[in-house]
């Protein structure tokens, strides 16, 4: 479930609503719940010409999630060097130089998507098989991605909660990407 509300008020600056994003209790696989809040508004755009990507995420204490999981950041691509001219691109908190620990409950926490600093800024697509740079298990930078695909072209980016992770309540807002700021 996706709701535009005041429910999370969010951070300083940015107005007095956020995108709350629920997932529901634990289901039998493969009916994982899950919640996405995607923009086309950028559709066509060159991801060679994205350099800036940062969000506010919140996590809620009522949260029964594993402590891992904080809200996500998908960038859909496609071209003629992506395989099989689709990919999606996941930004996951948890995979940056803090790890687990940098995931702070019930603050709002601002994530530079797109960070050069030793370990952060890492992204991976379900397209390149772990162990292999740019799998799950070896997310690599942003830039590195824009290097892969040269041709890429956003099709869209939001927030996502993915389908294994049940029983989460979390807030985003603040959305830059490329020169676009989202305030919801």
């Amino acid at each position: 479930m996706v709701v535009i509300d005041d429910s999370i008020a969010p951070p300083a600056a940015f107005g007095c609503t956020s995108a709350r994003l629920v997932t529901g209790a634990s289901t039998a696989s493969p009916s994982q719940d899950k919640a996405q809040l995607i923009s086309y508004a950028l559709a066509g755009t060159a991801l060679s010409t994205i350099d800036t990507i940062s969000y506010w995420a919140y996590r809620d204490a009522a949260s029964t999630g594993g402590p891992a999981v904080d809200l996500a950041l998908n960038v859909s691509i496609t071209g003629t060097s992506v395989p099989g001219s689709y990919a999606s691109l996941t930004y996951e908190p948890y995979v940056q130089s803090t790890g687990n620990a940098g995931i702070v409950v019930g603050t709002w926490q601002q994530w530079n998507a797109t960070a050069t600093t030793n370990g952060d800024g890492r992204w991976w697509t379900s397209k390149i098989a772990n162990p292999e740079p740019g799998s799950q298990a070896s997310p690599i930078p942003w830039a590195a991605f824009q290097a892969k695909y040269p041709d890429a072209k956003v099709v869209g980016y939001g927030f996502n909660v993915g389908s294994f992770n049940p029983g989460m309540t979390l807030a985003g807002d603040g959305l830059v990407f490329g020169t676009t700021t989202t305030d919801f």
